[in-house]
């Protein structure tokens, strides 16, 4: 099993890295961080592949999907940021 982690340098998405590496998955990281996810990847247990991509560009998502198509049986999308108020004045 091989399994994707968006925003996998800090947070969430280290800690999701952590217990997927622990039950045996093979891992993809990904963050725009690349020193943390060289740390991360050092102290995961299963093959890791790390990828240094700011996912803001709609181009890099696209050659994110085209390396790792059809090789992916879990999507863990951790990346971006949300900000707090009523969503009408957000928008």
């Amino acid at each position: 099993m091989k399994a994707l982690i968006t925003g996998a340098s800090s947070g969430l998405g280290r800690d999701f890295a952590f217990k997927l590496a622990e039950e045996g998955y093979e891992l993809v990281l990904v963050s725009r961080d690349i020193d943390k996810l060289e740390s991360i990847q050092s102290k995961i247990k299963t093959n890791c592949e790390i990828e240094s991509v700011d996912l803001s560009v709609k181009e890099n998502v696209y050659e994110l999907f085209d390396k790792y198509k059809g090789q992916i049986d879990l999507l863990i999308n951790n990346a971006g940021f949300g900000e707090c108020g009523f969503l009408v004045k957000l928008i």
